[in-house]
């Protein structure tokens, strides 16, 4: 799926009817978009003209024309689909294979939908913090306390809270020299967004990792980083976008390794972690 397809995919949950049935068409009939008027979008896609010039400029184009010509070079989305969603029929081979092309193709275009420059900017702003908190609550809650691990090493004061009331406690207990990371898939965790939202009226830097622009998540968050994973090919919610999520979370870990100092020494960390797993394993041979 290409950044623009994958746009539309993420936003596809809040928008009205009649732009679902535009996004639709144009997820459909990528390749042929391009060379049509707007009158002929809108007759195939069941709505009118004004529905579509407004979708347009919901993804942020000026008008068609500009949406057309950047659709036409990202290419369309049966040139590089390579993710079907499984279904009932499908052998264990075919389940095994679509699972990680799913994952391949969701870290393609979440990499597609990520901005370098802010990207940076952010972690430099990380960087001036002393204090990173992670708020998530479900397989978000896992990933968080991951990532307040990978923070640790980095001289960061950095925890996870997905306890409801640390989560609203560590909120209104933050300031100017805290940076807040939310991580919701679905960026409507009603917790997790009110926590962010609590943070940055206390002043704290907030950054919102999910999978849907436009979601609450967004519009409490200094900060915005998107995955991409289309929720209706692999309908079990504790695997959409996990991977995504985790590797967004990685590239923020080791671009603040990079501007953060001093660092703490991770070769003897990792020289005595083993140590110690190692004597453990021998006695329990013994």
């Amino acid at each position: 799926m290409n950044t623009i397809l994958a746009r539309i995919e993420g936003m596809h949950h809040r928008m009205p009817k009649a732009e679902k049935r535009v996004a639709g068409y144009i997820s459909a009939h990528a390749g042929q978009v391009p060379l049509l008027t707007v009158e002929q979008i809108a007759e195939n896609s069941g709505s009118s003209v004004a529905t579509v010039s407004r979708f347009v400029k919901k993804l942020g184009y000026p008008g068609l024309r500009a949406f057309k010509v950047d659709l036409a070079r990202t290419g369309s989305a049966e040139e590089d689909a390579l993710f079907q969603g499984i279904g009932p029929d499908d052998t264990d081979r075919d389940v095994l294979r679509k699972t990680f092309q799913g994952n391949r193709q969701s870290l393609k275009d979440s990499l597609a939908l990520l901005d370098p420059d802010e990207v940076v900017e952010c972690v430099r702003k990380l960087t001036e913090k002393s204090r990173i908190v992670f708020f998530g609550v479900g397989s978000s809650g896992f990933l968080a306390g991951d990532a307040a691990m990978r923070f640790r090493f980095l001289g960061f004061q950095a925890a996870a809270y997905t306890d409801p009331a640390e989560m609203i406690f560590n909120a209104a207990a933050a300031d100017v020299n805290t940076g807040v990371i939310a991580l919701s898939h679905s960026g409507e965790t009603i917790l997790t967004v009110e926590s962010a939202r609590m943070a940055r009226e206390q002043g704290a830097l907030t950054v919102g990792i999910s999978n849907y622009p436009g979601a609450p998540l967004s519009r409490v968050c200094r900060y915005n980083f998107y995955t991409s994973f289309p929720e209706t090919a692999v309908r079990v919610a504790a695997l959409s976008g996990r991977v995504a999520l985790l590797c967004i979370i990685d590239a923020l870990y080791l671009l603040t390794a990079r501007y953060r100092t001093p660092l703490y020494d991770l070769k003897g960390i990792s020289i005595l972690t083993d140590n110690l797993l190692r004597r453990k394993q021998t006695k329990r041979r013994n």
